[in-house]
């Protein structure tokens, strides 16, 4: 059934969400190659990096499942449980961001 919810566009929207933030992650982690375990508890930078690539990638995936329901049929909500990963990583992007500067 072409043209229908669910197709390639919505698993490589999540697909390229999770590889940013893999790759985000492999950079922190290449940073603090002498002890991996401090890349996102040790200094600031790399969290502030981290939270803002998170808190990006994760308010584009937002807007765009909300605009899939809309344009297929009217509703923001229709990928709720899509939209609510997007949403816990985007609050975790958030803090991340608040506890490099130190919040």
């Amino acid at each position: 059934r072409k043209g229908t919810m669910g197709e390639t566009f919505g698993h490589v929207v999540p697909g390229v969400f999770y590889s940013v933030i893999a790759l985000l992650l492999l950079l922190v982690a290449r940073i603090h190659r002498d002890d991996p375990s401090q890349a996102l508890t040790g200094s600031r930078k790399p969290r502030s990096w981290f939270g803002w690539g998170c808190t990006v990638t994760a308010g584009v995936g937002l807007f765009l499942e909300g605009a899939g329901g809309v344009l297929h049929s009217g509703n923001f909500f229709l990928q709720l449980a899509h939209e609510t990963m997007y949403l816990a990583f985007l609050l975790a992007g958030v803090s991340a961001i608040l506890e490099s500067r130190g919040v």
